[in-house]
């Protein structure tokens, strides 16, 4: 997403019209005398600067030549609507004291020594707390920790026999 920069834009965004009545948008009909929808520089400039917003507020430059911008910074900002797919690994900054929620699924084997994976972001300060959780099904209970953190990676172990589906969400500044 780049701003428009046609030699005929204006460098600041102008004033709107007045409000009108809100509708929908019409080719028009000329043999019933119903005119077609005029696009209007305001409101292409409102499209535009909610596009921008967007970025602004995921710390994204724009870019004229990039055209992903707009899905980077929605998923960047974890906007969650339902259905959204956040990546997997993910994080959230929460905008709260520099507060990060992170999380993430694994198929984790056994073995005494656990695996280690990495955050989808590095902790600055490190991490508060992390939880662990199997999921999907099982014949038992499975115990599963979180051991060795560090600001960027975890370990995760568990008692079961076989490899384990394991959710992970962690918190941190």
């Amino acid at each position: 997403m780049f701003r428009i920069d046609d030699p005929t834009a204006q460098a600041s965004l102008p004033t709107p019209e007045a409000a009108g009545t809100q509708g929908y948008f019409t080719e028009g009909n000329p043999g019933s005398g119903v005119s077609a929808t005029l696009v209007r520089a305001s409101f292409l400039n409102m499209l535009q600067e909610e596009i921008m917003s967007v970025l602004s507020a995921a710390g994204i430059t724009p870019s004229k030549s990039t055209y992903n911008q707009l899905l980077t910074a929605i998923r960047k900002s974890a906007v969650l609507f339902p259905g959204t797919v956040i990546a997997d690994p993910g994080y959230l900054p929460l905008g709260v004291g520099g507060m990060i929620l992170q999380w993430g699924s694994k198929n984790v084997p056994t073995g005494s020594g656990g695996t280690l994976y990495t955050f989808g972001t590095t902790f600055p300060n490190g991490p508060i707390g992390i939880v662990a959780s199997h999921y999907g099904a099982s014949s038992g209970i499975i115990n599963v920790e979180a051991v060795g953190v560090s600001a960027s990676t975890y370990r995760l172990t568990h008692n079961s026999g076989s490899t384990a589906a394991v959710f992970m969400i962690a918190i941190g500044t």
